[in-house]
This record gives structure tokens, sequence and C-alpha cells, in this order.
């Protein structure tokens, strides 16, 4: 189970796709299932630009796992370059955890970054 959070102290299950964009899902239905509402948000204002990533577990979970700085990892201009070595950094990580033998099940890696400014 993911580490909890502020708003749903219990987490969820980060290998089960429990929403998405489009769903019939109610937030009742959501929250009764899966213990969060059908679509999550949140608000920030931004004081400067900044970066947004969204990623696919197998982009994502190697970086949270290593201890990465997600901040360092894509803090690198262009944009095209911290995207690449994003992905190539969580493919190694992945296949660094795993035995020879197991890297043809490393999970797929994919994310957009988008700069907000």
């Amino acid at each position: 189970m993911p580490p909890p959070t502020a708003t749903f102290p219990d987490g969820g299950n980060r290998n089960v796709i429990t929403s998405y964009l489009g769903s019939p899902a109610t937030d009742e239905d959501a929250r009764n299932e899966y213990n969060h509402p059908a679509i999550e948000t949140g608000t920030v204002r931004l004081t400067g630009t900044a970066r947004l990533l969204l990623a696919s577990d197998g982009a994502y979970e190697p970086h949270e796992e290593a201890g990465h700085d997600l901040y360092v990892e894509l803090d690198e201009d262009p944009l095209t370059s911290a995207v690449r070595d994003f992905v190539d950094l969580a493919v190694d990580t992945a296949r660094k955890a795993r035995p020879a033998d197991q890297h043809r099940y490393v999970d797929n890696a994919t994310v957009l970054v988008a700069d907000l400014f």
C-alpha cells in the first residue's frame, strides 16, 4: 500500500487503476470501493515557473523506491532532455533492482512533463 496522504490517511493501491478521466464512477462509488473520490484535485499558487509531472507507475515508482529527489531529476533544461533522462533513470533503476533474468518484467515508463508559467 502506498504512503498515506493528509486527505486519505489509509492510502490506496498504486498497482490498481482506481479512477480515470471519463470514469462513470461517482465520488461516492469510488469512496466506497477505494477510499478516495473518483477524481482528486488540488490547487497550488505558483510564485514562478514550475514543472508538472504526470507519470506512470513504471516511471515514478523506481524513483520513489530509490529515494531520488524528483525536483533534482527534473531540474534540467531543455525540457526534452529532462524527460528523457528521467525515464532512462527510472528504467535503469528498476533494472538494477531485479536479477538480470527478470529485466523483461520492468514496467513501462511513461511521463508527461509541462512547464507552467
